[in-house]
């Protein structure tokens, strides 16, 4: 009873909600303007340090106040929007109480949801062609000079494609957005760690040829090079005027990198983070992080092993769509993570965390207790590091690119660079749709509105937030408020667009806030210039080192048919989480064995039909072509 009168309550609000922005849509404003008003569920929204409705967000606030916009009649009216944002965890829950009941906003996001065509067919979205060409030229204009994007922005309805959402994008991909990767201790291997007395590389044929390390005598040092102005320094002293992340060291891999490359480079690091963790006492610490499953689905780290990864992944050399775990990469790396396990490396736990997102533990990684993980960019340099614990006391965390096998398995999954593993950039993504709420009020406006962003200047304004200049004439309370009285970015010399101190450092979430990420349009990656250290943006160049073009991102996710999707899904169920889920983490732990398990693994997952998906996948493939 309970359950259900919350449910009522539910609804009842939220009707509120949607009533409260509907009627005819508009009204007259004091200077003449009507003024379109339309409903947006966000699923996401900003900090409540800096305010509570996104409607109060200072560029949606500039909008509404100053900017008018073509209407249905030829005429110009301005906009209000009325965003609604569930409470964090709720997001589900209230999507699918709106598609139950009925009860849709004028704008929805797409972080969840059925397919977009299942919807279009319920009547729930309206199809947008007539307002995509006639009333978004900017948008057109984006698409036109990137015609291969087309069939990602559009869908096929009865032989015809139609646009039925607008998506963001991003007019280049940035190193910044990759938000995660393998991260690791610098430091420990700076204390701890021992110069390797011999060095090898590959010669032609991949075979390792050795020669002595002539820095083998010399141990490991670190120094800090910049202060908080960019000045050059070089001490080990950490003061409150020296940069942290401007660490640099001496640190060499047994491969002759400075960056672990190799499998073997990665085992010489866990001996040494193995040494550490027990010099300093820790017994509720481990070496290494390991995904619940015992795998990434996304292919991380198990791309080591050939290039694959564990699930469904499109094949460099036959551009056809794979599945990773009946083949004998998969095999490899499941018999690598056996050997890690009895070299008491792997998290004994690791069965009974499911963080999300493959955070893995975060208490342990703030606490300093871990050697390698899968981390996020908050992670890396000095980010780890706490006046209320010890064990972080100097920590520095690298980012590292994913490795290369160089021990286990045949030839075949030797020497491959990885090609598998999680993408965070797509050019086109996310975005809105508008629903049949809206169908009685003035679309035209709402097109012009999204379209602004895609204009140079309402990009800028999405990717940067206000300039002095614009400051000088706005005079945002917003960014006032929290000391942006110069605006949020300002221009460099070498004509690139840098963020204002705070900005970039991003403190609580304020570059989103300051600015209009939250809505569809396109993000100007080009114009921004970061005054990051040079080895924090190493650190983030290591984890875009291989280009994750085995990887089905969102873009080509979203050209499957609803059916597809639907048995796709169904399949997926059925393999990855009563399947592999189960039985993977027994081989890595030895439950399992690979000479008399290993066939009967095999076979299991050929019954629970991954052949279906595979088909699937190739179907999509061939529609893009």
């Amino acid at each position: 009873m309970m359950k259900r009168n919350i449910a009522i309550i539910l609804i009842l609000a939220m009707m509120l909600v949607i009533l409260s922005a509907c009627g005819d849509g508009s009204d007259n404003s004091a200077d003449g303007f009507k003024t379109e008003q339309f409903s947006y569920w966000l699923s996401v929204g900003e900090s409540s340090f800096f305010y509570t409705q996104y409607q109060d967000n200072p560029v949606m606030q500039y909008i509404f106040n100053n900017m008018t916009f073509q209407n249905a009649e030829g005429g110009e009216s301005r906009i209000k929007i009325n965003f609604d944002v569930p409470a964090s965890g709720t997001e589900v829950d209230s999507y699918n109480l709106m598609i139950s009941t009925d009860n849709l906003f004028d704008v929805m996001c797409l972080n969840f949801g059925m397919p977009i065509e299942e919807m279009y067919e319920a009547g729930q979205v309206l199809d947008l062609t007539y307002y995509v060409e006639n009333h978004m030229p900017n948008y057109k204009a984006f698409l036109d000079e990137n015609p291969e994007l087309v069939p990602f922005a559009t869908y096929s309805i009865n032989g015809e494609r139609k646009f039925l959402h607008i998506p963001g994008a991003v007019d280049m991909q940035d190193i910044y957005e990759q938000f995660c990767g393998v991260a690791y201790r610098r430091d420990w291997i700076v204390k701890y760690g021992t110069p390797p007395a011999q060095l090898w590389s590959l010669d032609a044929g991949n075979n390792k040829v050795y020669s002595p390390n002539p820095n083998a005598g010399t141990p490991f040092a670190f120094h800090y090079s910049l202060d908080w102005d960019g000045n050059s320094v070089h001490t080990t002293e950490l003061t409150d005027t020296i940069n942290p992340d401007s660490w640099i060291d001496n640190v060499i891999f047994p491969s002759g990198n400075p960056d672990p490359i190799y499998i073997s480079d990665w085992e010489w690091m866990m001996e040494i983070f193995a040494h550490a963790i027990a010099d300093q006492g820790i017994n509720d610490g481990y070496v290494m992080s390991l995904y619940y499953p015992g795998y990434i689905g996304t292919g991380d780290i198990v791309t080591a092993f050939g290039g694959g990864g564990p699930f469904f992944y499109r094949h460099r050399e036959t551009d056809r769509a794979a599945f990773g775990a009946v083949e004998e990469g998969f095999k490899t790396y499941m018999q690598a993570m056996n050997q890690w396990w009895q070299n008491g490396w792997i998290d004994r736990e690791f069965r009974d965390k499911s963080d999300m997102f493959f955070s893995i533990d975060e208490t342990k990684i703030f606490q300093g207790k871990k050697g390698v993980w899968v981390g996020v960019s908050a992670h890396l340099g000095a980010r780890t590091r706490s006046d209320v614990q010890p064990l972080t006391h100097g920590a520095m965390v690298f980012g590292a690119p994913q490795p290369i096998n160089d021990i286990y398995g045949p030839d075949s999954v030797r020497f491959v660079e990885p090609y598998t593993m999680f993408g965070a950039i797509d050019v086109l993504g996310g975005g809105i749709v508008i629903t049949n709420s809206a169908k009685d009020k003035d679309i035209t406006v709402l097109a012009r509105f999204f379209d602004y962003f895609w204009s140079h200047e309402g990009a800028l304004l999405k990717t940067m937030g206000f300039s002095e200049e614009q400051m000088e004439r706005i005079q945002s309370p917003i960014y006032l408020e929290h000391g942006l009285d110069n605006g949020a970015y300002f221009e460099h010399p070498d004509g690139m667009l840098q963020f204002v101190p705070a900005m970039e450092r991003d403190d609580g979430g304020m570059r989103g806030a300051m600015t209009a990420t939250r809505i569809p349009g396109l993000r100007l990656n080009s114009v921004i210039r970061y005054s990051y250290t040079p080895t924090y943006i190493h650190s983030r160049e290591q984890w875009v080192r291989y280009p994750a073009t085995g990887f089905f991102g969102g873009m080509f996710n979203s050209q499957q048919t609803v059916e597809e999707a639907r048995t796709r899904e169904q399949i997926g169920v059925i393999i990855d989480r009563e399947y592999m889920q189960i039985v993977v983490p027994m081989f890595i732990t030895g439950e399992m064995n690979f000479n008399e398990d290993y066939d009967s693994f095999v076979t299991n997952l050929e019954r629970r039909g991954y052949q279906r998906v595979v088909d699937i996948l190739d179907a999509v493939i061939d529609r893009l072509r």
